[in-house]
This record gives structure tokens, sequence and C-alpha cells, in this order.
């Protein structure tokens, strides 16, 4: 345990950093009311219905071991098709990183044995591929009237590819653009993340990859990462919209039904979770108008069983009602500033993130007040009304994207690369409103009191540095 940690057990109130414990907390300003300040006083009963309402969900694991999921949905004449691969996952390594999305860009790019059909070449654009924390996923969607037509192309691009060589320095460019742009934008966590993990941790780099290292790929090493890892076992093939299940069926069973396993399904190799290292507040002297506050602690993996009540606990941060941070940035300004928290996991390890934007002159009171509310859920169980609003903010940004073809397709993917359950879905409420207290406070003390915080503060340092010294020790950077 921390040196704040153990303090803030003892209810010493002096400022909540690692680094150091100054004399005086900043002066607690007076919140004002504000138009919502009726929504704070009597917040609305969280929901006693369903929040996820979901339409049917088919399962069928082919022979060859692959895995196909269909959900009939016939509000609209669409349909979403998504190939889901959890064996081409971040093997977290410098050097490996980004190779699975390559392969995957190759794959689209790939010449198909169908490329000189009428409408075939017209059915291998606009498919939306990514590489996430547990695998990449492959998703088009589509006129319901074409499904067999797209089907076709899907099992001739992951089976039959023939890689281009023409092609190929093209595809990776792109891919190396779009590493340094999520490099770029992301700046604030990956520096938190080194305070965290260290500079150079895999842990610190995106999920597309490291730009240097994707650079160095060759189009052999493309393909035989796609020998090595592309078969049926290895993948899911997804289906939702208006179509016909059973014809459906079959038509996956002729198109895929064949394919033979030629794969190894390699092992998890992404690190766990290091001692997080002490360090310093990290702030960027940027000539902004409003400053930006990024803190960030452990959160467990995908393959943890306490993966849920993770986000449960993120979820607490958001609440316009319970939430001290929340209310800070609000205060003056209505809605004019936010404050969000997520647990974004990898397979074996995660990060907890709370940020948001505030006004410069708050911006040392929203890290102390961060800081010292999760010292505070580290000791105390939440509310019972704060944890019923924290479970149906979850479930309803979780309704909010299944609500959608593509959203609904793209969430199924993602949890077969995770590894869960087939039947996931259908006991993910009631596993979220079985939820208690105690088991919140018990995953709080394994993320935010298991280690030192990071945290990266950007804005003038003319006006920030007077609000910041209190809290610890500033190492203070100009911004490139």
């Amino acid at each position: 345990m921390t040196a704040f940690w153990r303090m803030a057990a003892l209810g010493i109130t002096c400022a909540p950093i690692i680094f150091g414990c100054a004399a005086f907390p900043p002066a607690e300003k007076p919140f004002t009311r504000t138009p919502d300040a009726a929504f704070r006083d009597e917040p609305p009963a969280p929901s006693e219905g369903p929040v996820l309402r979901l339409p049917s969900i088919t399962h069928e694991i082919l022979p060859n071991g692959m895995v196909v999921v269909l959900s009939e949905r016939r509000d609209l004449p669409m349909v979403s098709l998504a190939y889901a691969n959890r064996a081409a996952r971040d093997d977290g390594t410098v050097n490996g990183s980004g190779l699975a999305g390559l392969t995957m860009g190759m794959l689209n790019a790939a010449n198909s044995p169908h490329a000189g059909e009428r409408g075939f070449a017209e059915a291998k654009r606009f498919w939306k591929r990514g590489a996430y924390a547990s695998g990449t996923i492959l998703l088009s969607s589509f006129a319901a009237a074409e499904i067999e037509q797209r089907v076709t192309v899907l099992a001739s691009m992951l089976q039959e590819p023939r890689f281009d060589t023409k092609r190929f320095g093209a595809t990776r460019t792109r891919l190396v653009e779009r590493a340094k742009r999520a490099l770029a934008t992301g700046f604030g966590k990956q520096l938190a993340l080194e305070q965290l993990h260290g500079r150079g941790h895999p842990l610190t780099l995106p999920f597309i990859g490291n730009p240097a290292a994707i650079e160095g790929f060759t189009l052999e090493g493309v393909e035989t990462f796609h020998s090595k890892h592309y078969g049926p076992d290895n993948g899911a093939l997804v289906i939702v919209g208006a179509f016909d299940v059973e014809s459906t069926l079959a038509l996956v069973r002729r198109e895929f039904g064949a394919w033979a396993n030629t794969t190894s399904i390699p092992k998890d190799l992404t690190p766990r979770s290091e001692p997080w290292r002490r360090g310093q507040i990290r702030a960027y002297d940027r000539g902004l108008r409003d400053a930006y506050v990024l803190v960030v602690v452990p959160c467990v993996g995908l393959s943890s069983p306490d993966g849920l009540a993770a986000d449960v606990f993120a979820a607490l941060f958001e609440d316009v009602v319970s939430s001290t941070a929340y209310k800070l940035v609000r205060h003056h300004a209505g809605g004019s500033y936010d404050i969000t928290s997520r647990c974004l996991q990898r397979p074996q390890s995660g990060a907890l993130w709370i940020e948001g934007d505030v006004s410069l002159s708050d911006a040392g009171q929203l890290v102390w007040t961060i800081l010292r509310d999760l010292g505070q859920r580290t000791r105390e169980e939440p509310e019972a009304e704060a944890l019923e609003t924290a479970k149906m903010r979850f479930l309803g940004r979780r309704a909010d994207r299944l609500s959608t073809n593509e959203g609904l397709a793209f969430e199924l993917g993602q949890n077969f690369t995770a590894g869960f359950e087939l039947d996931y879905l259908d006991n993910l409420e009631s596993r979220t409103r079985a939820l208690t207290p105690a088991d919140i406070l018990a995953v709080a003390n394994r993320t935010a009191g298991a280690a030192a915080p990071g945290v990266v503060v950007f804005g003038p340092r003319k006006f920030l540095q007077r609000q910041l010294d209190p809290l610890g020790a500033v190492a203070w950077m100009k911004s490139k």
C-alpha cells in the first residue's frame, strides 16, 4: 500500500498525492446552483424494468470449430456482417505490436478468386477493420439482398487471400499514419501510462501498434501471420439484421464448413501489470483556455471475474449527483465541462482513466478532488443510491451500443475475442444488478487502492503552477 493510501485510511486529509504531503489542500469553492440543480437534489429512480432488450441470438459451432452467431432483426432491410479473430491479439511486445492490424488490412486489399466477377469487386469495399485489446474485427453493413454475395466474398478473403506486393506498401503506410495519429491524440494517456509502467513498456502503446515496428514489417511476415493465426477455430462470424436464420446458416456452412484448421492458437503473451512506479505530476505548459486533467490507476483485465464490477466502479465517477469531481467541473458553467471515466482492459491487465476539462482556476482543485474521491472509494462502500445510478449508467451505455445492427455485431465480436461465454449478453443485466456495495469496495481496493496513480495536466503554467505545487512534486515540460 502506498503512503497516500495508508494516510487516507487513517483519515489524514493532506493533499492526496503520493509524492509528498502538503500542509493544506486547495481551498474548496462553494457549489453554485445551475440549471441541473433540481436533478441533483431529486434524481430519478433507477429503472426497475429491463434496460437491455436484446433480440434473439442464435449460436452454432461448426464441426471445424468456427463459432457462428446470428441475430435476426427485421426493423430495417439491412445486415451487418463481422469477422472476429481472437488469435490475432496484441502480443504485448513492442516489435510485434501492429502486425495483427496490418494482416487484417491486407486481407481487405487482397485479390479474391472472385475479383473479376461482376459485383464482387464492389462487395470487397467498405469494410471497417480495427485492432483491439484482445483481437481484430472486420465489419461491413449492407442491404439485406446482398447477404449471399458478402458472405461469399468474406469467405474468399479469409480462406484464399492473394496478397498483392504492390498494395502492401500503401496498406502499411496507411497503418503507420493511423498509428502516428493514435499516438498524437492519445499523448496524455501515453504519458500517464509511462508514469506507471515506465517508458517503452508494451502496455504504454496503443492497440493499433508502434509506427516504427510497423514500418519494418514485410509481406512475408503478413503471409506467415495469416497462415499461423487465421483458421476456423480462431474466429467467429457474426451476422445481425434482416435475414432468415436457417437459410443463412446453410450459406455459412457451405462457405466456411470446409475451411481446414492449419493454425495454432498462441498463448496470451500480454505481460501482467508490474508494480506501478512512483513519479511526479507531469504538467505540460500549453496555451489553452481550459485545463485538461487525466488521472489513471490500475484496473483488472478481461480475464478477471471482477471485470464487470470494475466497469460499474468506473461509472461512479460520472454521476452528477454523487461524484464530487463531477460537481466541481459543472458548478460554474452548468454543462460546459464533463468527467469521463472508463476501465480499459487488455486480456491480463487494464487501466482506469478519469479525465476531463476544467476552467483554469479549478485545475488543482479537480486533481485533488479526483484523488480524494478515489481514496474514499477504497475505504467506504458506495451508497446504495449512487451504486444503482452507476449500474443504470453502465447498462444504459451498453443498451445504446446494442441498439444498432453494427453495434450489436461489434459487441458480439468483441465478446468472442475477449473469451467471454456465448451467452454473456443474456446474463449481463442480471449480473450487473446483482453487484453489491461490498463487491465494488473489493474491486476498488484491487484497482484504485493497489498502487500509486499517474497524473497528467495540460494548461498554461502561469495559471496552474500555484495550484499544483501544494499537491506534490511537479515536472513541468514544454509541449512539442
